[in-house]
């Protein structure tokens, strides 16, 4: 994999800077080892006045078609109970989507698209995605806003292990295959100071952050912090839901995959999660190595066996 100058998404808040603005996040991580894998961001922010838009940053060259909208996907009433994991009413009226939650808590889904009021600017070292809105518009039942896209993500190689790792082959024809990544939002770090600039300006306040990874169960996720659930992924629910982008592959169609659900909750206003993607498996070389020794020891065997006989013999003459 490449190595990014910037390694850090940014999520903010376009805004007069009169008022701080929480933003809660939800990122889903669709792993294919070995392909380009996918990502999902859904931001859900205040619905005041003071706010007239959002921005993401992505740390690296992406082009506007490749971004898909998903507030399609939150017509369906029984979709958003598995997605938000709790009693909700949907509504669709002209166009709008409001989901309302067993607590009252209403959330006006609305599109990121280009004839939405979406631009692109590219910088140095990624893509700038500015979306504006008209608040003054929107309903004054409205708690909050709710955005929901799809992109790719990164090509997850499939590395071999280090020399380490190499010890098992001795015992057998299975080795070890890692690969990392990382989740970073708003790391100052990791960012052009352009784009540090609109974070300290936009007075930005991320709150919840979800992360899900999904990946197949032939793959363990591990990472410095313990996920607070692993499940299997409900692939009926999730088919409508499933990525479908032109550079993708629809990884919850290829029969035989079962997949996995790793979730992670993090509350800190920088988001930063590292993931290490791994598991064993028989290869035609490892195979033929195992095979390889097992012949060399039966050789050397039968060679120790002829000398033994060769000595005995002569010791008895």
């Amino acid at each position: 994999m490449v190595q990014r100058k910037y390694d850090s998404f940014a999520i903010g808040v376009l805004s007069d800077g009169s008022i701080s603005a929480h933003v809660d996040l939800s990122i889903n991580v669709w792993a294919d080892i070995r392909n380009v894998s996918e990502i999902d961001f859904a931001i859900q922010i205040p619905c005041k006045e003071e706010i007239s838009g959002l921005f993401i940053f992505v740390p690296f060259k992406i082009d506007k078609n490749d971004v898909v909208d998903l507030s399609p996907a939150f017509r369906d009433n029984e979709f958003n109970q598995v997605l938000f994991n709790r009693d909700c009413e949907t509504t669709c009226c002209g166009g709008r989507t409001i989901v309302v939650d067993d607590c009252g808590n209403s959330l006006l889904v609305l599109p990121f698209a280009l004839n939405e009021g979406l631009t692109v600017d590219y910088l140095k070292g990624g893509s700038l995605f500015s979306l504006h809105y008209d608040s003054s518009a929107l309903l004054d039942e409205i708690s909050s806003l709710y955005f929901r896209i799809r992109m790719p993500f990164v090509l997850l190689d499939d590395l071999l292990s280090g020399p380490a790792d190499m010890k098992e082959v001795i015992t057998g024809p299975i080795i070890p295959f890692r690969t990392m990544n990382s989740i970073a939002v708003n790391q100052v770090r990791g960012l052009p100071s352009s784009v540090v600039r609109r974070l300290v300006d936009s007075k930005t306040d991320v709150g919840e952050t979800h992360i899900a990874v999904i990946a197949s169960r032939q793959w363990e996720v591990n990472s410095f912090l313990t996920p607070y659930r692993v499940r299997p992924l409900e692939n009926v629910t999730w088919e409508k839901y499933q990525p479908r982008l032109k550079c993708g592959n629809p990884i919850l169609r290829s029969k035989g995959r079962d997949m996995f659900v790793y979730q992670w909750l993090i509350s800190d206003s920088s988001t930063s999660l590292q993931l290490e993607f791994s598991r064993k498996r028989i290869t035609v070389l490892t195979l033929f190595f195992y095979l390889a020794i097992l012949f060399l020891i039966n050789l050397l065997s039968e060679v120790l066996i002829r000398l033994v006989f060769m000595n005995v013999e002569k010791v008895v003459l």
